[in-house]
């Protein structure tokens, strides 16, 4: 028996692995990198007080040791590099789709996302888009003036995009799909009380899922939740942040 009880919190749920996980590897790196070893340094020099709402020291301890296994997942089982899937997965969030349903992103939108994040140079930009376009992942290409006025409401400006194409879309649910199955293989392990545990926190994990891209992507709210309002039930998390 599958932990989640209908088929409307299972797209609920798989659609919250999907955007966390773009951000736990991607923005959430940049975080951990920059802000988190400060905040360490501060609480374990009692600067900063533990209560009973502090984040337990597990937490940390599992993201240590998730971060490296996401990467052995995406490196040996799926035949990608993280940045390689990362930037896959940037165009699936934030590409706008074209007449055939695939998603496109300006390519100097792409450009000011590595450079900003991950500090690369135009140069190693160009030569990963290229090695990208070599494995059948994204095309290249240009859009016309009206294309891109469909698109992305201006037609004035860089027409340079690229395109998530089938095969790249394929290698995202790959990885997504080796995860699954680490979760479903766990959740069998476990005994009937921590099933029972898992099940009854699961709308805990798709409230605060929601809740994250309502705060942080609102514009991405409708898109990702069509089927009903994502407002109700979250206010209370709001009014915490």
């Amino acid at each position: 028996m599958g932990l989640i009880s209908s088929d409307e919190d299972n797209k609920t749920l798989l659609r919250f692995f999907q955007d966390f996980l773009f951000f736990g590897i991607g923005e959430f790196l940049g975080f951990l990198k920059t802000a988190l070893p400060q905040v360490m340094i501060q609480y374990r020099s009692n600067a900063m007080k533990p209560n009973s709402n502090d984040l337990p020291e597990e937490v940390f301890h599992a993201v240590a040791a998730l971060v490296p296994r996401l990467i052995y997942v995406a490196e040996e089982e799926c035949g990608v590099d993280p940045i390689e899937l990362l930037v896959l997965w940037h165009i699936r969030h934030f590409g706008k789709p074209n007449s055939e349903g695939q998603n496109v992103v300006l390519r100097h939108d792409l450009t000011r996302v590595l450079k900003q994040n991950f500090h690369y140079s135009d140069a190693n930009v160009s030569k990963l888009i290229e090695e990208l376009q070599e494995k059948g992942f994204v095309l290249r290409a240009t859009l016309s003036a009206r294309e891109r006025g469909e698109l992305f409401g201006d037609q004035d400006g860089s027409k340079l995009m690229v395109l998530l194409r089938p095969l790249g879309d394929a290698k995202i649910e790959q990885f997504k799909a080796a995860l699954r199955s680490r979760f479903d293989k766990w959740s069998l392990d476990q005994s009937s009380a921590i099933r029972l545990a898992t099940r009854k926190f699961l709308p805990v994990v798709i409230r605060f899922a929601r809740w994250l891209v309502a705060h942080y992507e609102p514009e991405r709210e409708a898109l990702l939740y069509p089927e009903s309002t994502t407002s109700s039930g979250l206010e209370d998390l709001g009014k915490q942040s």
